[in-house]
């Protein structure tokens, strides 16, 4: 991509990718809300920082809403409405900020949820956006059970073909927010609280691709992205035995640091 001062040829161009999707500033998720032209010609972006899923046209009754104004005149409403309320959590930032990581797509994944593990990713579906939208996330619950219909390659959604586990889930919500965070509890913290019984969670994920659930007679199965693929063998981090045909993911296993010994049969 030519390399623009605000990234993006044109504001017309910047608002047609980014405007109203959620995108990374500083390795933190944030809405964006409107983007804007200034005196400068430098286009800015107005983000809605909404840790803890609290958005800041909900929780600030004043904050201006977009049906209310026209859609040219909404950017200099907003950045008025920021100016006058600084503290509030909406920030503004130039479009060509590096801190943005030139708005590439940032990983998904396991997210933790109701006691259990949704896994998620963005649609193969090519659109022309580039922040997120909830249409761009496809949306598994984790079956602590080999998936019949798995090719045992990974990502098994087709626009073909339509898995039982398919959900959708609230892309606003502070669990999805964790998620793009890359946040998780540790595998040793999960095995701790497994062995409480006041815990009544069947699966927590510890990964963005590695979740363990709780199975018949206490058994602990490990999951990789939406499905059962082995057993804590003895319900501990001492060893992991893993099914023949998730052998290439053996490697993958080691990597994560988490078990003594990982036996593929």
């Amino acid at each position: 991509m030519p390399q623009f001062i605000n990234f993006y040829e044109n504001l017309a161009e910047a608002k047609i990718r980014l405007e109203q999707t959620y995108v990374m500033y500083d390795g933190k998720p944030y809405f964006a809300v409107v983007l804007g032209d200034h005196s400068d010609g430098k286009i800015r972006i107005y983000l809605d920082d909404y840790e803890g899923g609290a958005f800041i046209r909900n929780r600030d009754g004043s904050f201006p809403y977009y049906a209310n104004y026209h859609t040219t005149d909404y950017p200099q409403v907003v950045d008025e409405w920021y100016k006058n309320n600084p503290k509030t959590g909406l920030i503004r930032k130039e479009i060509g900020s590096p801190l943005f990581n030139k708005f590439r797509p940032f990983p998904l994944g396991n997210m933790n949820y109701g006691g259990s593990v949704i896994y998620t990713e963005r649609t193969p579906t090519r659109n022309t956006n580039q922040g997120l939208r909830e249409r761009s996330v496809y949306a598994l619950n984790v079956l602590p059970v080999p998936n019949p219909t798995s090719s045992n390659s990974g990502s098994k959604r087709s626009g073909s073909h339509s898995y039982n586990n398919e959900t959708s889930i609230d892309i606003a919500c502070s669990e999805f927010y964790d998620t793009m965070c890359g946040r998780y509890p540790s595998i040793t913290e999960v095995l701790e609280a497994f062995r409480d019984p006041s815990v009544i969670n069947t699966g927590v994920a510890f990964h963005r691709e590695f979740s363990v659930f709780r199975g018949p007679l206490d058994m602990l199965i490990l999951c990789y992205r939406d499905e059962g693929i082995g057993l804590l063998t003895n319900g501990d981090l001492s060893s992991v035995t893993i099914g023949k045909n998730y052998a290439y993911l053996k490697e993958v296993i080691q990597e994560l640091g988490c078990f003594q010994q990982v036996i593929c049969k």
